[in-house]
């Protein structure tokens, strides 16, 4: 797995790819599969996790990857929405607990 050379943070792992293409695909589309979208950052907080990550660094990765991506797009409040969403969506599945 390839590491961004900060503990905690996915970069280049397959997970992070996928939401970083994903995110992509939402700021660039006006309609976008929110279940994807929901699955893909699970994913992400999963591997995150697995790496011995922090809640504080799984929010703090997944407010990165969406401020980055929405740079290449102008300015709307989808942004700010969207983040809302999806930090939500990391607590819930970081404290969600393992069947």
């Amino acid at each position: 797995m390839q590491h961004s050379g900060k503990s905690g943070s996915a970069d280049g792992t397959p997970a992070h790819r996928r939401l970083a293409a994903t995110l992509e695909m939402v700021f660039s589309e006006a309609v976008y599969d929110h279940t994807a979208l929901q699955k893909d950052v699970c994913n992400y907080v999963d591997e995150l996790k697995q790496e011995g990550a922090s809640a504080q660094k799984v929010i703090n990765a997944a407010r990165k990857l969406v401020r980055e991506t929405a740079r290449r797009f102008p300015p709307s409040e989808r942004t700010e929405s969207l983040l809302k969403t999806m930090l939500g969506w990391c607590l819930d599945e970081f404290y969600r607990e393992s069947a």
